[in-house]
């Protein structure tokens, strides 16, 4: 027979589990098993199995095997329906490497988890996929599945394992292959070729190479399988708080005076921020885990406590890898701590030897005494892990899928053991239990596109269901091109306020919130304070998670299986009890949203509306689309320019009818003190139009008992708001419709317009959009100010929904542009401005406004600005040697336009292949080049300005033949105060790259703008 030669135990656990075994029976205990703590009701060995027996899992399910047929069926005695059952037989051998479950797909079946798919799909059909930890990424996800998957036929089944593993569903479509595939860490078996041949209802769940196989079947709908989940592979720790703040990353920051040069323009600014990223390169080789000495000197710790004076903290990049120049490498390789690899192979810590944690946390202990807060655990999949590897606990394969798993477990446990503090991870992988180690997880190297933004909002929601809820993507993509626009970062900055972790990263020239120009800096500025608002909020549900198991990101399947509209909205999900309707398509500010059963609240307005049904939502470039569920409350506050532990002030958003209870969590963020009760717990418990507010817990800075509770009620279309003064401890009951009362609708018509979909040739896209609030038509006149450098173009490549000649008479002016409408309900419009491109400003201010047509009365009016606030129009020449000759100039003006007015000349090398701007220059190998580039100033009149110039490695800078800069190394920012002349002034520049890589993030360019003397942009100068 088939299972002859297998042990095969059918086991019943405690809480509505089956564990399936399927054991050789010369079996090796496994290397790791992230299981733990179940508690086996009942064993059923299949081998003395007469012929078929019914044995009960609980009083809702019962199992039945059929030895006959070698297959089993769960069957839900309540529901009197089958919840899963076997394909013929349930064992399945394809070769002697695999082997695994055969199991039946039902008819309109959906599958949803098993981490991160590559192409982004938020459900499972017709494909194979592939749990194997590999870099991928630009127009791909990374390849990092786990072996967890859903169903919304009532089960959830896992295969516990550290081994390579390949679920086949139906047809079993292979997907794209990895990027680097055969250079990084290719896959046991051959991509190209599919596990099995599969039925269309069957699904093929196959292990490799292990000799014993553990599936775990939990039984329930899906909150029930994510807690049962928790319950056996452990509940998702609870991150340091800060950790919830703002992130600012970028590869790379290049040295300890550009980090504090950000930090202090962050709080200049007064914009929140509570981590700067340090990416590669602090060292001179992977695996020395030493400062570099050059750009970051060895009194790191002075410059980290001026950062942590400013509420800001260091999270630092580690990486698997111990290469032979490192200084490290013999002393570790000695001690049996790094991996064996074949020739051409990168020895990396081997995590599965227990002498590693020791012998890595000495140098990281190092480095978490001089300040630094968590670890970016980067390139862990391990990036480069050739076939032949071999580990402590064998070959590669056996723990290369656990591999951040073990590395994330050795710094948690070595950081507590030493430091009593909570650590930090960031991890480019995901695992079975990752989730028990403080570790969070990005989603990716990425291109900055709007397919691959739309990619991340489904990976959030199935890897989050997967077990991982902490989930963060390179916000605003990390490779960007032409394709990039400041529309795309905003809406994806905007939706990642609701993701586990808000953290922006990228190979961009500049990925400050200030970096796209003074109009797109107040929205990113907006949006981030946003996320600041929801600290509590965030915090308490992770408090909930790490407790009761309760998930906090759950696509509408989770809560709404039975409802086939809200499944097809594969874009919005829920936030705690927030619907997040993300806008996922450039220049659109209205878009559809689905609202499942019951009653919902608009977040902002607090209007009503009934579920089951479409309907249009508002959604301006600084707004998110944000519904609440009924009987909701959400806890929010004033935002700060970092993370507090206590907030003395707490917002409680209330809407509607239905009861709820939440709470307020407090702790000190940082330690483990909340185990042995040291956390105040404040409940919130509302009952019709009563909330009564009581202490749980109150062993946190116990001295500090005074809460101010703003209390905002919706209901019925009205507001009530009141004060409360709370004092720990008390009991109060409070009647939430005695606050004072108002109405909702605060303006009758409110319009928005914005320009942040620029494009690098210099075109803007003028969005404009009108709300009408009242409950009749209003006749309405857009009138436009005709900029002097820019024109409306009215036949242009749009839908015809979006073109401005589109069935509309224009009126012209000889300063303005009119348009005539008539506004239902929302009102939408894109104006496309192209610029002249001969002399052209910096940029310019216009103004847009909305008037009655019958009164000409104002409404409503906006100014706008036109260009990024650079200097354009450059000529550049590039070369491999020090002489350039400086007549044989290439135009930039396609791409100087771009949103950091950044002369990329290692990006216009790039372009050579789509035949942009050819030279012969640099290959990718090159390490040194030199580029020249020179700009004419038009200057209205004699006068003082000054000149604030951005550079990388050597510049050099000229101004009417006269050196104003010089600077061997680069130069972060700085201001030169400047005499031009009126008329045509001449800025040269001589730039130089040098690289200790091949590529190390910003390369070879620079930035150039006027200001006056109050350090504004100058729009009265131009360039050509």
């Amino acid at each position: 027979m088939h299972l002859d030669n297998y042990n095969v135990v059918f086991n019943i656990l405690e809480g509505e589990v089956l564990h399936i075994q399927i054991q050789d029976k010369n079996n090796k205990s496994p290397f790791l098993r992230v299981t733990g703590g179940e508690k086996v009701l009942k064993s059923i060995d299949y081998h003395q199995v007469d012929s078929r027996e019914i044995i009960p899992v609980s009083e809702r399910y019962n199992l039945e095997i059929n030895k006959d047929r070698e297959s089993f069926k769960i069957f839900d005695k309540t529901r009197q329906k089958i919840v899963l059952e076997s394909y013929d037989s349930f064992f399945r051998k394809v070769d002697e490497k695999q082997k695994g479950l055969s199991l039946s797909i039902k008819e309109n079946e959906l599958f949803t988890g098993l981490g991160q798919d590559v192409e982004g799909k938020l459900y499972i059909e017709d494909i194979e996929r592939r749990c194997w930890n590999e870099w991928n990424g630009y127009d791909y996800l990374g390849s990092n599945s786990v072996p967890f998957y859903l169903s919304n036929q009532g089960y959830g089944l896992y295969l516990d394992t550290t081994y390579p593993s390949r679920f086949v569903f139906g047809k079993g479509e292979i997907q794209p292959k990895p990027i680097a595939h055969e250079v990084m860490a290719e896959t046991p078996f051959d991509w190209e070729e599919k596990a099995c041949v599969n039925a269309e209802d069957q699904l093929t769940i196959l292990g490799w190479e292990e000799e014993q196989l553990d599936f775990y079947i939990l039984l329930g709908d899906m909150a029930e399988i994510e807690q049962k989940y928790y319950q056996l592979t452990g509940k998702p720790s609870l991150l340091p708080k800060w950790s919830l703040g703002y992130i600012q990353c970028k590869n790379r920051y290049k040295s300890e005076e550009e980090i504090l040069h950000i930090a202090r323009k962050m709080r200049e600014k007064g914009i929140p921020c509570d981590v700067i990223v340090i990416d590669w390169l602090w060292f001179k080789e992977f695996g020395d885990l030493y400062w570099d000495g050059e750009n970051y000197s060895e009194k790191m710790a002075e410059t980290i406590k001026k950062l942590k004076d400013m509420g800001i903290k260091i999270l630092l990049a580690v990486h698997p890898f111990v290469d032979y120049s490192s200084k490290n490498y013999k002393e570790l390789s000695e001690k049996g701590c790094l991996s064996k690899v074949p020739e051409g192979g990168r020895p990396y810590f081997d995590h599965t030897n227990p002498a590693t944690k020791e012998a890595m946390w000495k140098f990281y202990q190092k480095l978490y005494d001089e300040g630094v807060a968590g670890w970016w655990t980067d390139m862990g999949e391990p990036e480069s892990d050739l076939p032949g590897t071999q580990g402590y606990a064998g070959k590669r394969e056996v723990y290369h899928n656990v591999y951040t798993l073990l590395w994330s477990k050795n710094i948690m446990e070595a950081q507590r053991e030493n430091t009593g503090s909570r650590n930090f991870c960031l991890a480019r992988t995901n695992a079975l239990g990752i989730q028990n180690y403080n570790t969070a997880y990005w989603t990716g190297d990425i291109f900055a596109t709007w397919e691959i933004y739309r990619r991340n909002i489904k990976a959030l929601q199935t890897v989050s269901v997967s077990g991982q809820p902490y989930v963060c993507t390179d916000i605003g993509g990390f490779h960007t091109d032409e394709r990039f626009t400041p529309e795309l970062y905003v809406r994806w900055l905007q939706w990642g306020v609701f993701a586990g972790l808000f953290r922006v990263h990228g190979v961009k020239p500049e990925n400050e919130p200030w970096s796209l120009g003074e109009s797109n800096e107040k929205i990113i500025k907006k949006i981030i304070e946003f996320r600041y608002r929801f600290i509590p909020y965030i915090y308490e549900k992770m408090y909930q998670m790490q407790q009761n198991g309760e998930a906090f990101i759950r696509p509408l399947i989770y809560d709404y299986p039975q409802d086939e509209k809200a499944i097809e909205r594969e874009y919005q999900y829920l936030f705690g009890d927030i619907l997040v309707c993300p806008v996922v398509e450039p220049d659109v500010r209205e878009i559809d949203v689905y609202l499942p059963a019951g009653k919902w609240y608009d977040f902002y307005k607090g209007t009503m509306y009934y579920g089951g049904e479409t309907y249009k939502a508002y959604a301006p470039i600084d707004r998110i689309p944000l519904y609440v569920k009924d009987g909701s409350i959400i806890l929010t506050t004033e935002p700060e320019e970092d993370v507090k532990d206590i907030y003395d002030k707490y917002q409680l958003l209330i809407y509607g009818e239905g009861s709820t209870t939440e709470y307020i969590y407090e702790d000190d963020g940082t330690s483990y003190g909340y185990e042995d009760g040291s956390y105040n717990l404040i409940k919130l418990e509302k009952k019709d139009n009563q909330l009564t507010v009581s202490t749980l817990q109150h062993k946190y800075k116990e001295e500090n008992t005074n809460r101010e509770l703003e209390i905002v009620y919706y209901k019925n279309n009205k507001k009530y708001t009141r004060t409360v003064d709370y004092t720990i401890g008390e009991t109060i009951n409070i009647s939430l419709q005695e606050g004072k009362e108002s109405n909702i609708q605060v303006v009758n018509v409110e319009m928005d317009v914005d320009v942040t979909h620029s494009e690098y040739n210099g075109d803007f896209y003028a969005n404009l959009s009108i709300k009408n609030n009242l409950n009749e038509p209003q006749n309405l006149r857009i009138r436009i100010e005709k900029p002097d450098h820019y024109y409306v173009k009215a036949q242009i490549d749009l839908p015809e929904s979006l073109d401005f000649s589109s069935n509309v008479k224009v009126e012209e002016s000889a300063e303005y542009l009119y348009r005539k409408i008539q506004v239902e309900d929302t009102y939408t419009s894109v104006f496309p401005f192209k610029p002249f491109k001969d002399k052209m400003p910096q940029q310019e201010k216009i103004e847009v406004a909305i008037e009655d047509q019958r009164t000409g009365k104002v409404l409503d009016k906006k100014i706008i600005t036109l260009g990024n606030g650079y200097l354009k129009n450059w000529r550049y020449a590039v070369s491999k040697y020090e002489e350039i000759d400086k007549d044989d100039l290439n135009f930039a003006p396609a791409l100087d336009s771009n949103p950091w007015g950044y002369i990329y000349l290692y990006k216009y090398l790039n372009m050579q292949e789509n035949g942009i701007n050819p030279v012969d220059f640099i290959e990718i190998i090159q390490k040194i080049g030199y580029g020249y580039a020179r700009v004419n100033i038009l200057s209205p009149e004699n006068k003082k300005a000054y000149l604030r110039i951005r550079a990388d490695e050597g510049s050099t800078f000229y101004l009417n033949g006269e050196k104003i800069h010089e600077n061997s190394r680069y130069t972060i920012e700085e201001d030169i105060l400047i005499e031009l002349e009126k008329g045509v002034n001449l800025l040269e520049a001589n730039v130089q790259w040098k690289s200790p890589r091949p590529f190390t993030g910003r390369e070879f360019g620079l930035s150039a703008q006027v200001l006056t003397l109050d350090k504004e942009i100058d729009e009265t100068v131009k360039s050509f």
